[in-house]
């Protein structure tokens, strides 16, 4: 089996989650014998553009033609088995799954999160669960200034997934959705996704061989405590953990990440 696996990288030095489940999965394959194609983009194209290349790029987020053409020609000369997206926004574009489309190649997506219901990945307004923008109506997006707190970001973000939900992009091209939980699933079926088109993986770590005898001796802990371990940030539910460990005495938490909020936890 081949396989191409299409993934836009946040940035150099990030550690986002669907960064390392992408690489992870990529290794997993291959030790399995599998054939894998990788293809990405990373977002610091976006970041050391010019002002036309920004302006241009925010176009392409859209169709982006680019992306578009170098699926196709991948597709031709490797003739995958599947085409396994991870995250296709911002710079990717919806247009890789049209392009695996004209060529009947299947498309799998995984979900690392929540953007095919709310354009901003979080489902967070104000700190607050908001769902809303499941019913398609995205521009709501510009009175609340929910993408980077931009009104004008909002109506850029809104009108792209407005587009795509009349064409039905998102309920078409895409052949098998992977999500990550009960509550994801949930959601989908809510707004009307095929539900014998979802299954249901969770993510994984490598065991990193680490036994107790090799944990440095300065290095001490309580003797019971819980770990926090991922991105620092409001939609990690951070603050609520941080609550419920406030009526617990004996099992002090530990936190280890990076994110918007690492400062103020």
């Amino acid at each position: 089996m081949k396989i191409l696996v299409v993934h836009n990288l946040h940035r150099t030095g990030s550690a986002s989650g669907d960064d390392q489940v992408f690489k992870n999965e990529t290794k997993l394959l291959q030790q399995k014998g599998i054939e894998v194609i990788p293809y990405t983009v990373i977002n610091d194209k976006f970041d050391q553009a010019g002002a036309v290349g920004k302006i241009l790029m925010t176009l392409g987020m859209m169709w982006s033609f680019e992306n578009y053409k170098k699926i196709e020609e991948l597709i031709k000369r490797e003739k995958p088995d599947i085409m396994h997206v991870h995250t296709f926004f911002p710079l990717l574009s919806p247009s890789i799954l049209y392009a695996a489309k004209k060529y009947q190649v299947k498309v799998v997506a995984t979900l690392h999160d929540t953007r095919f219901i709310c354009p901003c990945a979080t489902s967070l307004r104000n700190g607050k669960i908001c769902n809303l923008c499941g019913d398609g109506k995205y521009f709501r997006m510009v009175k609340y200034g929910c993408f980077k707190n931009s009104r004008f970001m909002s109506l850029v973000v809104a009108t792209i997934f407005k587009y795509h939900r009349i064409k039905k992009s998102f309920y078409k091209q895409i052949d098998k959705y992977i999500c990550l939980n009960d509550e994801q699933i949930e959601l989908l079926e809510n707004i009307g996704f095929d539900k014998e088109k979802i299954v249901k993986k969770y993510n994984f770590v490598s065991d990193a061989g680490l036994s107790v005898a090799e944990i440095p001796k300065n290095y001490t802990l309580p003797e019971h405590f819980a770990v926090f371990y991922g991105r620092i940030g409001e939609e990690k539910g951070i603050r609520i953990l941080q609550k419920v460990w406030d009526t617990i005495e004996d099992i002090p938490p530990r936190s280890d990440g990076r994110g918007t909020i690492r400062r103020r936890v």
